[in-house]
C-alpha cells in the first residue's frame, strides 16, 4: 500500500522531521519553539518527568558565533541536522528560532554564510523557469 509513497526524512529527532514535513506540505514560514539543542548549567530543561539521556552522555561544550553552549551529543546531532537542512533547502523557506539557544545561533550562522549561495540558486531557478 505504501510502496509508491515518498518517505519523510529529515534527521534524528521529531523536531527535525517536523521541519521536513512542513517543507513537504508546502509551508514556507517555519517557527521553532523550544528546540534549543542546549541546556543551562543546572541542566533543567523539561516540565515533566523523563529519562535523562545525559546520565549516559555527559554534557559537552561547543562554540558557535563566539558563544559557548552546554549541550550533549544528541543535541549536537539535532543542531547539525537542522544546519544541513538549511544549507540544502533554506532557499525554499524562512525559519525563525524563538529563544536564545544553540539552534538559533546555528541558524543565524548558516543564513549569514550561505545567503549568497541561496540568492544564486533562486536566480538560477527563476532563469530556468523563464
Amino acid at each position: 500500500l505504501f510502496a509508491k509513497r515518498g518517505k519523510v526524512t529529515g534527521g534524528s529527532t521529531a523536531a527535525t522531521r517536523a521541519l521536513s514535513l512542513g517543507k513537504i506540505l508546502g509551508f514556507t514560514d517555519l517557527h521553532l519553539f523550544g528546540v534549543d539543542s542546549c541546556f543551562d548549567d543546572d541542566r533543567d530543561r523539561h516540565a515533566y518527568e523523563y529519562v535523562d539521556e545525559r546520565a549516559e552522555s555527559p554534557a559537552i561544550s561547543c562554540k558557535v558565533n563566539g558563544r559557548r553552549f552546554r549541550t550533549s551529543w544528541q543535541f549536537i546531532r539535532q543542531a547539525k541536522d537542522i544546519q544541513v537542512m538549511l544549507i540544502n533547502y533554506g532557499h525554499l523557506f524562512t525559519m525563525t528560532v524563538h529563544g536564545d539557544s544553540l539552534t538559533r545561533d546555528i541558524c543565524l550562522d548558516v543564513q549569514k554564510t550561505v545567503q549568497p549561495f541561496w540568492n544564486t540558486r533562486q536566480r538560477l531557478n527563476r532563469e530556468n523557469a523563464a
